[in-house]
């Protein structure tokens, strides 16, 4: 996909397509001297809205003008997307943090507050801090979603949880 389309006829023409034009068979029509002769004309591609993204929108392309046509997904797909985002963003901060205390994620650093031993105060910290963050993030997830409040970036929502402590 490039920044322009070609048009013969009020028709999108796709110009790496072999074709015949006055009984001649053209390969392709990449020399913009033999577009102009045939009547294919060169138009930029159409301008997506400001927050395009194929997660947000349908880009539907026709043959006809307008050829491409932004069609916004509707709002619950859209929330499912950003729940899933803030989800994911959540869940590698949750890592990060075990990981940084040398565990291998969130599931191994709070399996050990149920065993008694030397890390058990770890793992109940961790899991307590853990649960704070579940708390505070699906709290303002939901407040996003439901479009009371505005929607952080993943880094303004991973900022506003609390800090772990390590015991």
């Amino acid at each position: 996909k490039g920044n322009t389309m070609f048009i013969k006829d009020g028709k999108r023409f796709n110009i790496y397509q072999a074709q015949e034009f006055d009984g001649t068979r053209y390969a392709m029509f990449t020399d913009a001297a033999l577009r102009e002769k045939l009547g294919i004309t060169e138009i930029p591609d159409p301008t997506p809205p400001e927050d395009f993204s194929d997660d947000f929108y349908y880009r539907n392309e026709q043959d006809t003008a307008p050829y491409v046509v932004f069609t916004r997904k509707s709002d619950e797909q859209i929330n499912a997307v950003l729940a899933k985002r803030y989800e994911q963003r959540l869940d590698n901060h949750l890592d990060s943090v075990a990981q940084v205390n040398r565990y291998n994620d969130r599931f191994t650093f709070a399996l050990r507050a149920g065993y008694t031993g030397p890390y058990q105060a770890e793992g109940i910290a961790f899991a307590q801090w853990m649960d704070a963050c579940n708390v505070q993030a699906y709290t303002l997830l939901q407040s996003v979603l439901a479009g009371t409040v505005p929607a952080p970036t993943l880094d303004e929502f991973v900022a506003e949880l609390p800090d772990f402590v390590m015991p």
